[in-house]
């Protein structure tokens, strides 16, 4: 198995904490994207107010891959008169 450092835009420092293991890279990259979903549905507003990146590093801080979401809102947003969207 080998083992990989998933690492947020907070933790760009570089690999800490304990590495995962997976059986290849393919696992390694569906564990990320549900490890995204899950922040996302804990703090949903992380969208609109920082950059939501998740990289996957080895152990020498190789990135091998990253998942970026991002929430751009229309200048359309702020000429409405409704109240913005609740958080």
């Amino acid at each position: 198995m080998a083992q990989y450092h998933f690492r947020t835009a907070r933790d760009a420092g570089g690999p800490d904490g304990d590495p995962l293991e997976f059986e290849n890279v393919g696992d390694a990259r569906r564990k990320a994207v549900l490890f995204v979903s899950e922040m996302l549905r804990e703090r949903p507003d992380m969208v609109w107010d920082d950059d939501v990146r998740l990289d996957v590093t080895t152990e020498d801080g190789l990135i091998l891959f990253s998942i970026m979401v991002v929430g751009v809102q229309s200048p359309a947003v702020s000429m409405r008169a409704e109240p913005p969207l609740a958080s």
